[in-house]
């Protein structure tokens, strides 16, 4: 039998980019759960998800962030700006999520997202705290 070095160089680097996907969605979600607990913000249900995604919240709203600078105390201007961060991280999330299905594979992707899972659970925050529940239903 002789072995391929490219097999090799493929394997490795598919372990590199899984690595650097899982990293960077652990970060992610870690601080997706943050926000979402400074905010008060469900992320219980995919409609709790969808309303943030679809800017059904008075702070993200058109031109919000304008209207902050102008007439919201620090406080508020600071909601607006934490409620953009949290829907641009939940969309980041879909978009790496969708992107590491494509060029790892579901069956990797899913391990993955245990792998995350476990992470948010040993720095204290709740199962689901992130509001990713792709493990839903799922065993292990």
């Amino acid at each position: 039998m002789h072995n391929d070095p490219t097999d090799t160089q493929d394997t490795t680097s598919l372990l590199n980019t899984a690595s650097r996907i899982e990293s960077s969605l652990t970060d992610i979600n870690a601080r997706i759960a943050r926000l979402a607990h400074t905010l008060n913000a469900s992320l219980a249900t995919e409609e709790d998800i969808v309303k943030i995604l679809n800017r059904d919240n008075p702070y993200l709203e058109p031109h919000a962030a304008e209207i902050a600078s102008n007439s919201f105390d620090q406080h508020e201007h600071r909601l607006v700006h934490q409620w953009e961060e949290l829907r641009g991280l939940l969309v980041l999330r879909g978009d790496m999520m969708a992107r590491s299905i494509q060029d790892l594979g579901l069956d990797a992707t899913l391990k993955m997202t245990f792998h995350m899972e476990k992470h948010l659970i040993r720095e204290g925050f709740k199962p689901g705290a992130d509001g990713f529940d792709m493990l839903r239903g799922q065993t292990t």
